[in-house]
């Protein structure tokens, strides 16, 4: 059995087919946002679409305070998976997709998705 030890957007749909495994395991990504903080959700997060992926890839990134983000800023993300979301959010019921919960430990605004000159 291969042990994944970071994912990434290259590896994304290992996590995404089953979050609940891979709870405790590391990501990295650039992530656009389309739903900018919620501090009234439990837990307090944004949520963002995988890049390159877009819609097909989503991520729930709980964060303690409100980053700043703004829907379609991008934002470089390092964390630990918390397991699938499954709280209210758009896309709990589309296809029986249960976005990925990350706690972030490192969230920084960048001008694009990988490979944008800065």
């Amino acid at each position: 059995m291969h042990v994944v030890r970071r994912f990434t957007a290259n590896n994304w749909g290992t996590l995404e087919a089953n979050p609940d495994v891979y709870a405790g395991t590391q990501v990295s990504f650039v992530g656009q946002v389309f739903s900018p903080y919620e501090g009234a959700a439990s837990p307090p997060n944004i949520q963002v679409f995988v890049v390159p992926m877009g819609a097909g890839a989503v991520a729930v990134v709980a964060v303690g305070s409100d980053p700043g983000a703004k829907t379609g800023d991008y934002v470089a993300v390092q964390g630990t998976v918390l397991g699938g979301f499954r709280g209210k959010g758009p896309f709990e019921s589309a296809e029986g997709m249960v976005p990925v919960l990350i706690q972030a430990t490192s969230l920084v605004p960048t001008s694009g998705p990988p490979g944008t000159p800065q």
